[in-house]
């Protein structure tokens, strides 16, 4: 398979979630057009009333999170309470291939000190 062919596919698949998204638009405005203006008025009233409480849990959650995970840190080690857990992941060690590389063509037996994962793929907006 050629990168034009991924290419290809990927443009397929960009073509595809736009259409669930026009889907979406087209199934939420259908939704919309059938409630009656006086009831949307008051929908929009209801969320106006109640967003600043969701703005406020959202800010305390968000302060119990960043203490969670500096807590996590410094045990070092996943802690579960009853719904959720905190997963600890240890810091990723990292080498300078270029240098490594160099010490290797001195040191040739350093060679089976490499293991090479398998590669991984993110599909991302451009």
């Amino acid at each position: 398979m050629t990168s034009e062919s991924v290419s290809d596919l990927l443009d397929s698949l960009a073509y595809l979630r736009e259409q669930v998204e026009a889907v979406k638009r087209q199934m939420d405005t259908a939704i919309k057009d059938l409630i009656p203006t006086d009831i949307q008025g008051q929908i929009e009233d209801v969320k106006a009333e109640l967003e600043p409480e969701i703005s406020a849990i959202e800010a305390k959650a968000k302060i119990v999170e960043d203490r969670v995970r500096e807590l996590t840190v410094e045990i070092g080690a996943t802690v579960k309470g009853a719904t959720l857990q905190a997963v600890f992941v240890s810091a990723s060690r990292k080498v300078d291939m270029k240098k490594f590389d160099g010490y290797v063509a001195a040191h040739p037996e350093a060679v089976q000190l490499v293991e090479t994962g398998k590669p991984s793929v993110q599909i991302r907006k451009v």
